[in-house]
């Protein structure tokens, strides 16, 4: 790259230096800015602050490349970045990836809100949106049409209103990856259960993948093609809730390949219930959250009992709360391993309640992996 304090290998005239220093600048501007951007884009975001301040021919470039991830924590940087959007539109169409993670904005939901909206409604070329934000904010996402938009999550409150995100997920047929939360339980028993949102069958025709609470899953994964579920089962009543849920999750338009549930306690009413709905899996991931519940032989009997119900099956984890103690020693680890080898014949990886990795070998050998 050109550099002004460069000097010429051989003696010349004043007005040859003098011209030669001149030509940097002028080189500099005259660079391609595809080049610019390949230097720049591997910089630590102080550099591109700093080359934007010291030369105009950087300035575009590394104003485009700091805009381009955004991530806002709290509410005085969210107003000044809003504020920074606002008067560089150019700025605002640069922005990809959105990330707004504020704790304590219920309170300011009537100064915020609006402003967001606005902003919102000005990065047109947004390709991921995660908002995650306490109170009702939904009403920002009205008038929002981001074409580009490929990943979007939220844990805004769905109360009082929830259209305005069913608007939102009608209105994006690009999504392939969601992540939502944010529900409020009903006070009636007979919708408690029941999902807060409703779309109607066309909406997010290229859904791949779904994140969240439960309770939207029923309205969000069935017919549509979704081969990554990860649920967020934080109920006392897991096994009660099975079969308003897990059925729903089997008919999507393309077999799940992944499903990962983090509940209290490992529960055979669900374990029966996914190898039931969910023959296709590859990965299973069963997350005990509960400190003082871990019902772990339990568990064991009953993955025996239903594992052939999973013949593409390659890994299988169960981690759990850090508190509980496994009622399996290594030794009894590998053996169920092999035990399970031979009811699901791809399975490759197993990762105990004890947090031991166990893999099987090219010799088909089950083997600990080295704790890192």
């Amino acid at each position: 790259m050109p550099n002004s304090h460069t000097r010429p290998s051989s003696s010349s005239s004043n007005h040859h230096h003098s011209s030669g220093h001149a030509g940097t600048s002028s080189d500099a501007q005259n660079f391609p800015v595809e080049i610019f951007h390949h230097i720049l884009e591997h910089v630590p975001r102080t550099t591109l602050t700093s080359a934007a301040r010291a030369n105009t021919a950087f300035n575009e470039v590394s104003e485009r490349l700091i805009y381009r991830h955004l991530e806002l924590a709290t509410i005085p940087q969210a107003l000044q970045c809003f504020e920074s959007l606002q008067k560089k539109p150019q700025a605002a169409q640069s922005v990809r990836e959105f990330v707004i993670m504020i704790r304590e904005s219920r309170n300011v939901v009537a100064r915020l809100g609006p402003i967001l909206s606005t902003v919102l409604q000005s990065l047109s070329q947004l390709t991921a949106l995660h908002l995650a934000v306490e109170g009702p904010y939904l009403p920002a996402l009205n008038g929002c049409t981001f074409p580009r938009l490929i990943t979007f999550s939220s844990i805004a409150d769905l109360s009082p209103n929830p259209a305005p995100l069913s608007e939102f997920l009608v209105r994006h047929p690009s999504i392939t990856s969601l992540c939502l939360g944010g529900d409020t339980p009903s006070n009636n028993p007979d919708l408690r259960n029941a999902s807060p949102i409703s779309l109607p069958p066309t909406a997010l025709p290229a859904l791949s993948s779904y994140m969240g609470s439960r309770r939207l899953a029923p309205a969000l994964v069935p017919g549509r093609p979704v081969r990554r579920i990860t649920l967020a089962w934080h109920s006392p009543n897991v096994d009660f809730e099975v079969g308003c849920i897990v059925p729903s999750l089997g008919r999507t338009s393309a077999p799940v390949l992944s499903f990962s549930v983090a509940t209290p306690g490992w529960s055979s009413v669900l374990v029966r219930a996914v190898a039931a709905c969910l023959p296709a899996l590859q990965s299973l991931r069963l997350h005990n959250i509960s400190s003082d519940f871990h019902n772990e032989s339990e568990l064991f009997t009953t993955m025996t009992s239903v594992l052939r119900s999973f013949p593409d099956l390659t890994r299988l984890e169960f981690p759990c709360h850090r508190n509980v103690r496994s009622i399996l020693d290594m030794e009894a680890e590998s053996r169920t391993a092999k035990q399970w080898a031979g009811l699901a014949p791809c399975l490759q990886t197993v990762i105990f309640p004890s947090s031991r990795t166990w893999q099987r070998n090219d010799k088909g050998a089950w083997e600990p992996v080295p704790a890192r």
